[in-house]
């Protein structure tokens, strides 16, 4: 949910195409590490947003930066040419 500060716990579920009664185990997982907080939605008392904590935002930045270290930057395109050789 990056990019989402809090939503109600029926939003990401509906991202991942998940039922949300069953993502709710999911939720309370995150919340028992220590990713996410759930607390009554700012709105309506009765919905339960889930947000993101800054240990949550951290390991979110982590992975982030992981992902983005594991990209190789794309061949310039002298190199490309003179590496990708049809045969004789």
């Amino acid at each position: 949910m990056s990019g989402t500060t809090n939503c109600s716990v029926i939003t990401p579920a509906d991202r991942v195409g998940r039922d949300y009664t069953t993502f709710i185990r999911q939720l309370d997982r995150l919340a028992h590490l220590g990713l996410i907080e759930r607390r009554a939605g700012s709105a309506d008392r009765r919905v339960r947003e889930a947000v993101i904590s800054p240990s949550g935002k951290a390991m979110n930045d982590a992975i982030d930066g992981a992902r983005e270290r594991l990209m190789l930057p794309p061949l310039p395109t002298s190199r490309a040419k003179t590496s990708i050789r049809s045969p004789p």
